[in-house]
């Protein structure tokens, strides 16, 4: 590999930054070097060079660049070519004499203000465009951060220099690599309490280097005479010698593969069903290890197979009647994709890649993927609680081994814990038809189909058996499969191999725990609306904390959690799976790709078990309890404003809790005594550090001493809850922008991988539209949000990576469905409105109660959600309210089933309703389905077709819209039979009223 560096220097005049850089070269045996911003004049340049690296060649072009960047290199290892030369960079080829491989490279030195610095986004991007199949290395000061978290200190807007660094990464297709070391690069040395830290200098570097040095890294060393750091390449040549078994379910594509399961499952083993297994895979092992070598390269394999298929083709051209090469050329067809097929399930396998399956076969998305996951998933250093950092692979590991083994091992707490006593206030109780539910017998076919519903690439345990092995040997092993797991059900006994974990070590943010079953946008819905005017006097004072529990699930004791099942009722047989499945688990971490230690659990829920979810929401309903018990002894306990009525006291999804109450020392006092008493009986111990307590404006006379009281950080309304932003107000742009930057990075990982129209298509539909679903089913998204989100899926549909291109099709026609000649991407506006009209659906269907407090509103309950004025309602009635005019025809279809009919039945019971009524009630009601207004718009179907029910036909006409939604108005609700009151009649004047009253629920109704 390169042994390369840069260094803005700050100088080279001076001797102690010559001796600096010199120091710098020797210890990192470098040989390429990059210095930024010497300050040396032309004539004293040479002198200067010879000084510092006598045997070194250098470059510096003062025509150009001046004395901002120069190159030195070693000539005894490298030949350096310039390529191209501009203000605020450098380009050259380098060839690596020692393994004959030529690279390039490019040294910039961004320029300080914003303006200047889009010439070097700009060039870096014409660069990008003309490179071809070459490792390509970027490196330097680029003078700019590419997320606010890269900032440590007060600083100007830089959200501008942001997003255009982001966008040349993004176009130019390039990834940053790991770094090892000082976070930040540069400092303002400044000694008055007004230091500013930021990351401005890095290394990235387009996918082909990555795979051809996929373990390189960078080392951020210490500035030293400089006040920015150096930063120095290397390559981690520490492999495993023996690297753990893994499954490749590829292997289960070959024809032998039945052959070899079957050769080792006949052998019958004396023991246990569950060890006959385990016994029974070990052998399995040097087997498809023989096979994937038998393999070989898959990549390599693809490429001659598609050679051989390229030849038979031509020789066919040649002859095209000879039955020798017609059946040449088909088998070499069979060879060539039964090749693709392998080598694009074992990258699926290596990349984790579920949204590719509906796509095409791009296997370059997959090495990039690839070998992005593999730079980052290595971790080179670490710094114990005491400061101490470790390097050295051995230490690190025996340093991982023992934090987990005090985390999740030591002596297990054994204590006859009681909290029936809290069932007074529980919510519910399992009742007998419940508990016999939980412990039915579990039949064969019901293992079969856990079996298949798990993905087949979810990671394996420490025998390295993925699903796929069982699925693709399931007519081999169900049998001794389905035996086993029905005879847990039967003993309630584990085998300690099969209960065996693997801890897997990767440096990266820590995801949401989700619940299955539970919508989670409620709680965000909710946590919007108790938020509201937080930033405003005239409401009473109210507070929030958000705890954060220290390590959640990894925390929970064991004998707790079977307490907490024994007070919710849940039958014993059931309690002894839990507790075997929970209570027997040994931990070995899987580090660098090696394993390291083995030791028995001793506390915790184990991550990414399906169970952990539910069990941890009965632990945290247990600390609701504790709450209750303590406000009814209190009794001085004052909720939070609008939250009394309904008792409500937290916020809790998963291990995301927010507690709320009125802002007094008396209230929160309770709350800190319930937290103290669940830590001391859970385990789960709030982390004052990372825990924030939030305060209206009204509540500011208080803030010492509520802060005082709990311990724990102030906090803002720029905080995130369930990955959303806490907000006082409405939604703005600047809100949003962790959701663009997500979509960003996301399309920065696809460019430069040549994905053909209907890849990115795909990618577009399965993956970007997936991130606005999330924030769409909670806000009604800005129209400039929108256009910001559009712009960047319209670019890279058209242009993926290039800066060059325009659109080829209007966006409205790109959004309509494949059948009308569109692309079926769904449009971010309609389907924002789509979802938040789910809400109001449920509202209609009475799902959920206006009191509820899924949807309470803050200033004043209404009896009618459709009779309510914007002065009564909240925010979230607010963005009901204002969303009923734009409802969708199938929106305002139900309003007139629920709320219009009403209103015609009851005079429909009482008279026979004149033609002349009949057609005014039919005038309003249709326009208001097709345009949502009383008096303007068309209809587009005869009202007799609208009326006719969905089993005769009476949507037919409608087009796709209408088969979507059931009408079926029915006309029985306007005709009926006038042998029922033959005596009566009813003139049109005597109407008046009916109609009044039918425009009146339009009209509340939009």
């Amino acid at each position: 590999m390169l042994n390369a560096a840069v260094w803005n220097v700050r100088g080279l005049n001076r001797r102690d930054h010559q001796i600096a850089v010199r120091e710098l070269a020797m210890n990192s045996r470098l040989h390429f070097l990059g210095l930024l911003e010497t300050r040396v004049t032309l004539p004293n340049a040479a002198r200067v060079q010879n000084g510092i690296l006598p045997r070194w060649k250098c470059f510096s072009d003062y025509n150009s660049v001046g004395n901002r960047i120069w190159l030195a290199r070693d000539d005894d290892f490298l030949d350096v070519t310039i390529m191209d030369i501009g203000v605020q960079f450098v380009h050259c080829q380098i060839f690596i004499r020692s393994s004959h491989i030529y690279v390039l490279v490019t040294v910039s030195y961004g320029a300080n203000d914003v303006g200047s610095r889009r010439e070097l986004w700009q060039a870096l991007s014409n660069i990008s465009g003309s490179i071809n199949d070459e490792s390509w290395l970027v490196g330097g000061d680029f003078n700019a951060v590419r997320d606010l978290s890269e900032v440590c200190g007060t600083s100007e807007d830089i959200r501008v220099a942001m997003n255009e660094f982001n966008e040349c990464i993004l176009n130019t297709g390039l990834i940053e690599l790991p770094m090892r070391g000082e976070r930040f690069t540069w400092h303002n040395c400044s000694d008055d309490g007004h230091s500013l830290w930021k990351r401005l200098d890095r290394f990235l570097a387009n996918d082909k280097w990555m795979e051809q040095w996929p373990d390189v890294f960078y080392d951020c060393l210490t500035p030293r005479t400089s006040d920015h750091s150096s930063l120095v390449l290397s390559d981690d040549c520490r492999r495993p010698l023996v690297s753990m078994f893994r499954f490749d379910n590829y292997l289960a594509l070959s024809p032998g593969f039945i052959a070899s399961v079957q050769d080792i499952w006949r052998h019958h083993i004396v023991g246990t069903l569950m060890y006959s297994i385990t016994r029974k895979l070990k052998p399995l092992k040097p087997i498809f290890r023989q096979q994937r070598m038998m393999k070989g390269d898959l990549s390599a394999n693809v490429k001659l197979a598609g050679e051989f298929l390229e030849i038979a083709q031509r020789l066919l051209q040649e002859d095209r009647h000879n039955p020798l090469l017609l059946h040449l050329e088909h088998c070499c067809r069979l060879v060539f994709l039964k090749a693709v097929k392998i080598e694009q399930v074992m990258l699926q396998q290596r990349a984790k890649t579920q949204w590719m399956k509906g796509g095409d076969q791009c296997s370059r998305v997959f090495f990039r993927k690839v070998a992005i996951r593999r730079a980052y998933k290595r971790i080179f250093h670490i710094s114990d609680e005491a400061g101490n950092t470790f390097t050295e692979p051995h230490d690190i590991s025996n340093e991982f081994v023992a934090y987990y083994q005090r985390l999740l091992g030591g002596d297990r707490t054994d204590r006859a814990m009681n909290l029936r006593y809290l069932r007074p206030w529980a919510r519910h109780i399992v009742t007998d038809e419940e508990a016999s539910l939980l412990t039915r017998p579990i039949t064969k076919d019901d293992v079969k189909t856990a079996v298949f519903d798990i993905e087949e690439d979810r990671a394996p345990g420490p025998d390295g058996y993925t699903l796929g092995f069982f699925k693709a040997a399931w007519p081999v092993v169900w049998e001794e499969t389905t035996a086993a797991v029905m005879d847990f059900f039967t003993t309630g006994r584990l085998l300690k191999q099969v209960n065996a974990t693997l801890i897997t070590l990767i440096p990266k943010p820590i995801a949401d725990c989700f619940v299955p079953g539970r919508s989670i946008s409620d709680n965000v819905l909710l946590a919007q609306e108790l938020f509201l005017g937080y930033n405003q006097c005239r409401l009473p004072p109210r507070c929030a904390l958000k705890v954060d529990l220290r390590k959640a699930y990894d925390t929970v004791e064991w004998d707790f959690l079977l307490a907490t099942l024994q007070l919710f009722g849940f039958p014993p047989t059931f309690n002894k799976w839990i507790a075997e499945c929970v209570t027997s688990p040994h931990f070995s971490l899987y580090l660098n790709g090696e394993i390291h230690g083995f030791f028995a659990g001793a506390r915790g829920l184990r991550q990414g078990d399906p169970v952990s979810p539910y069990l941890f929401v009965l632990v945290m309903e247990v600390l609701h309890l504790i709450l209750q018990q303590f406000i009814e002894q209190d009794g001085g306990f004052a909720y939070h404003w609008q939250c009394k009525e309904l008792g409500l006291l937290q916020l809790s999804f998963a291990d995301d809790l927010i507690l709320l109450c009125k802002a007094e020392v008396r209230s929160v006092e309770l709350f800190r005594r319930g937290l103290d008493l669940f830590a001391s009986l859970s385990g789960l111990h709030t982390n004052p550090q990372k825990s924030h307590l939030i305060l209206s404006k009204a509540a500011n006379g208080v803030r010492a001493a509520l802060l005082e009281t709990l311990g724990f950080q102030e906090g803002r309304l720029t905080l995130r809850y369930l990955g959303l932003p806490l907000i006082a107000s409405r939604l703005t742009l600047l809100d949003c922008q962790p959701l663009l930057q997500k979509i960003d990075a996301r399309i920065s990982g696809w460019n430069g991988v040549g994905l053909s129209f209907a890849g990115r298509v795909q990618l577009i539909k399965s993956v970007l539209l997936a991130f606005e679903v999330y924030w769409a089913m909670a806000f009604l998204l800005p129209k400039g949000v929108i256009r910001e989100i559009v712009k960047r899926i319209r670019t890279f549909l058209w242009k993926q990576n290039s800066s060059s291109g325009y659109p080829k099709v209007a966006w409205e026609s790109v959004c309509k469905p494949i059948e009308e000649g569109g692309q079926g991407i769904r449009d971010i506006l309609a389907l924002n409105r789509a979802l938040m009209s789910r809400h109001l659906w449920s509202v209609i269907k009475h799902e959920k109660e206006l009191n509820s407090p899924d949807f309470m509103p803050t200033h004043k309950r209404v009896s009618s959600f459709y009779h309510g004025q914007r002065s009564q309602c909240g925010s979230i009635y607010l963005q009901l309210y204002s969303f009923r005019r734009v409802t969708f025809p199938s929106g305002r279809l139900q309003l007139i089933k629920s709320v219009l009919m009403s209103l015609n039945v009851y005079w429909a019971m009482a008279f026979i309703l004149p033609k002349g009524v009949i057609r005014a009630v039919e005038k309003r009601m249709r326009h208001f389905l097709w345009k949502g207004n009383s008096t303007v718009g068309y209809p587009k179907v005869a009202w007799s077709d609208v009326c006719g029910p969905m089993e005769e036909g009476g949507t037919s006409r409608f087009g796709r819209l209408t088969r979507r939604v059931a009408l079926g108005l029915g006309g029985n609700y306007f005709a009926y039979d006038q042998h029922f009151f033959p005596t009566l009649n009813l003139r049109l004047v005597m109407g008046n009223s009916f109609l009044f009253g039918m425009t009146h629920g339009i009209a509340s109704a939009l």
